[in-house]
């Protein structure tokens, strides 16, 4: 199988095929398993920083457009921040998002992918400057988003270092069709 990846950060410890289950609360109390995910299909996920980042709510949005070809391809979609839960709710909220938002407070399934790092001054000025700063966070995903097949394969990997692009929505539904045949 082969992994799709573009502008992929070459320290990145990425270098698996399979995605690791997991569960995360979602932004209502309710648990996520990634494998309950698949077992209706492929999945999508998104890592982004938190409500307070403006181009990840840009990607949010976009992934909403996005989601019902997603599902129309069989698929789920999940999207995963070190944001407390009632933080994702407000992200949730804000951006009218109807998938689920998923709490991984200490990057726990991020650091699993891959995808974290400490942020820049002035990402993290931006952090301090939010309403949902939380001092222990030092820590933030990079942008991203996977889709996984029913047998935990990541048949697509986009990590991007560039906050300001947004084409994973186009890229995983590009990887959907080429899953549904």
């Amino acid at each position: 199988m082969r992994v799709t990846t573009r502008k992929l950060d070459r320290t990145s410890q990425y270098d698996r095929k399979d995605a690791q289950d997991f569960i995360l609360m979602d932004s209502h109390g309710r648990p996520v398993r990634l494998q309950s995910l698949l077992e209706r299909g492929p999945a999508v996920i998104s890592f982004y920083r938190g409500g307070w980042c403006p181009y990840c709510n840009i990607e949010l949005s976009e992934f909403q457009q996005a989601l019902p070809e997603i599902e129309l391809l069989g698929a789920s979609l999940v999207a995963i921040s070190p944001e407390l839960p009632y933080d994702a709710l407000a992200t949730e909220q804000k951006n009218s998002l109807t998938f689920p938002v998923l709490s991984d407070i200490r990057n726990t399934v991020a650091r699993r992918f891959g995808i974290v790092r400490k942020p820049t001054a002035q990402l993290l000025a931006l952090y301090k400057e939010s309403q949902h700063h939380r001092e222990d966070a030092n820590e933030f995903p990079i942008p991203s988003a996977f889709v996984i097949d029913q047998t935990r394969s990541i048949r697509m990997a986009y990590i991007e270092k560039n906050f300001n692009q947004h084409t994973a929505p186009a890229m995983a539904v590009g990887a959907l069709r080429k899953l549904h045949g």
